[in-house]
């Protein structure tokens, strides 16, 4: 079962590049069937992600937290989770294009660095309670991190307004209310998991 769920994990990254890909092509030729194709790619390659991550830990009968590997696929699935939930809430076409770069990077560093098993492995980590803990930070992490790509789209979009460049990025990108309504929310969620998963 282990080994099944990292082929499937495998399968789960190759759509997220796939997803990837069509985003790029939906800023550079302005097709909005790209973007929607994209979506549809990253809403698949997180639903694989989540078989693998499942198959793993049940292959381990541990919780998906067990090695670095594991930790960090685990954080990514819930970051793209998030950021798919707002695409499609809010309609946001170039959100895959800031969100998934950093978790294909992230996953292909897990990959290459240090899969042995950590000190979750010993039984830290595995209880009710430290996943219910362990969890709320995830999600408060995740948040956080959406926060700073949701800044980073709102300093985009305000130097295209102010100096008045055009480009394959101009008009794709949020109103500045918007993503500063998303990044308020954002931080407040991250907080708000944050201060449950330590109490």
């Amino acid at each position: 079962m282990y080994r099944t769920g990292v082929v499937i994990f495998h399968i789960g990254l190759v759509a997220y590049l796939l997803s990837l890909w069509h985003f790029v092509m939906y800023v550079l030729r302005a097709r909005e069937r790209l973007a929607g194709r994209g979506l549809r790619l990253a809403l698949c390659g997180l639903g694989i992600h989540g078989v693998s991550l499942v198959l793993v830990s049940l292959g381990q009968a541990m919780l998906p937290w067990a090695n670095s590997l594991q930790n960090i696929s685990f954080w990514c699935w819930v970051v793209m989770a998030i950021s798919l939930a707002v695409s499609y809430r809010f309609r946001l076409k170039v959100l895959g294009l800031f969100v998934i770069p950093l978790v294909v990077v992230l996953l292909f560093m897990a990959m290459t660095g240090q899969k042995s098993s950590s000190a979750y492995s010993e039984g830290v980590g595995q209880t009710f309670w430290a996943a219910v803990h362990i969890g709320l930070v995830f999600v408060a992490y995740a948040s956080f991190v959406f926060a700073a790509v949701t800044g980073f789209m709102y300093i985009l979009q305000s130097h295209f307004l102010k100096k008045k460049e055009t480009g394959e990025l101009y008009g794709k990108l949020p109103p500045l209310d918007l993503l500063d309504r998303l990044n308020y929310l954002a931080l407040l969620a991250g907080f708000v998991f944050l201060s449950a998963g330590l109490v």
